[in-house]
């Protein structure tokens, strides 16, 4: 079975997808697993009694808990091809009365190399990618770093993981337009590590702000990056504009952009 395959190495299976009425849902088995950070997780399709081959499908790692990355490929947004893809191949797959089940490894300790993080989930992933051949994996299929490579990968980029991109829109209603705040919205926050900083690009400039979750009353993100967003909306738009916000997540390093 290949889901051995990955029970060797410290996977546990945690749930499974399921599709009803129209809506791409997951069943838990282990909450506990779907909210720790730092994973590994995989997608194993197998048939139906008659058939019951196990394959894997997919690997993917990330920073945030499941739960969180789990929303990219609930609801897709329009740039998010790599969602987009592995939310069709899910729904196919169940359609065709396949199981598709779902296996992390979490708990993964970080090792340190000097003063860097060296991340071990994108170390494994890349191994198991290339020794395993995923059919849903599309980016690294079959590539591999040699070990001073991947090293000196890690030294330099210090946190990789996977991309993340997730967007949203912002209305710029008066205190916003004329104080620099992003009210991302209930949702959206969910996007959004807990706390820490994020920034944003304007032009060819960036700025920072703390991840702000108490003065929205109902817990939801507001970011303040003060006069030079202020002046910036002042040259673009217009007071209750609409404007149409990417989020763009690369390990720990939140950055914000604004879509053309």
């Amino acid at each position: 079975m290949d889901s051995q395959k990955l029970l060797d190495v410290g996977f546990k299976k945690i749930g499974c997808w399921t599709y009803l009425n129209s809506n791409l849902e997951y069943i838990v088995y282990n909450k506990i697993k779907f909210l720790k950070k730092n994973s590994l997780y995989s997608f194993v399709v197998s048939g139906d009694e008659i058939e019951s081959v196990e394959t894997i499908k997919y690997i993917g790692k990330t920073t945030q808990s499941l739960k969180t990355r789990f929303l990219g490929y609930l609801n897709p947004g329009k740039s998010q091809q790599t969602n987009k893809r592995i939310n069709k191949n899910i729904i196919h797959s169940i359609k065709n009365n396949k199981k598709v089940e779902i296996y992390s490894l979490s708990d993964i300790s970080q090792i340190r190399w000097g003063e860097y993080n060296l991340n071990i989930p994108s170390g494994l992933e890349d191994s198991l990618v290339f020794n395993l051949s995923p059919e849903w994996n599309k980016s690294g299929k079959n590539k591999l770093l040699t070990s001073s490579e991947t090293i000196e990968k890690e030294l330099f980029k210090n946190d990789i993981s996977e991309e993340i991109y997730h967007s949203f829109k912002i209305k710029l209603g008066k205190t916003y337009y004329h104080k620099g705040y992003i009210n991302p919205g209930l949702k959206s926050s969910e996007f959004f590590k807990k706390d820490g900083v994020v920034f944003i690009k304007i032009e060819n400039e960036l700025l920072e702000s703390k991840i702000d979750r108490e003065s929205n009353k109902n817990g939801s993100v507001r970011l303040y990056f003060g006069r030079k967003l202020s002046d910036w909306y002042k040259k673009k738009y217009e007071i209750n504009d609409t404007i149409l916000v990417n989020l763009n997540v690369i390990g720990e390093k939140h950055t914000i952009t604004f879509k053309n």
